[in-house]
């Protein structure tokens, strides 16, 4: 009954709930497999998606995880970052949860990382 209410992206967000992290890697891998058309792109994708599981180390994926996640690699280049950002996106995308992926847009801006990781928190006038 509870599926039916909560239509299509519900379920799926439920489904995903109760699987395991190798239940949802292992299904996300099969995803990045069509997604990618070359493979030095899936090889990348896959070695992100290895460091961000171990990152989790057990705990479920979240947006909030996946910023933290990103944080580590804010001495990267922009074109890094945002790459990293959409492997992650994806995922996050796939499991059902939203994921910030704006903050890479205006860090391209001249804002620090610090300042992009904490916009969604913020009000836009502060960076104005």
């Amino acid at each position: 009954m509870l599926e039916v209410l909560l239509g299509t992206e519900g379920k799926r967000k439920l489904r995903n709930q109760r699987k395991t992290n190798d239940e949802l890697f292992s299904d996300f891998e099969a995803v990045l497999k069509l997604r990618h058309r070359s493979r030095e792109a899936l090889e990348e994708a896959l070695r992100v998606m290895g460091h961000f599981r171990t990152f989790l180390g057990g705990f479920p994926p979240t947006p909030q995880m996946a910023v933290n996640f990103l944080a580590q690699f804010a001495d990267r280049k922009p074109a890094t970052l945002y790459r990293y950002n959409s492997i992650i996106k994806g995922l996050m995308q796939y499991i059902g949860e939203e994921h910030n992926s704006l903050l890479f847009v205006f860090y391209n801006r001249g804002l620090s990382f610090l300042q992009a990781l904490l916009l969604p928190f913020l009000s836009l006038q502060f960076f104005s």
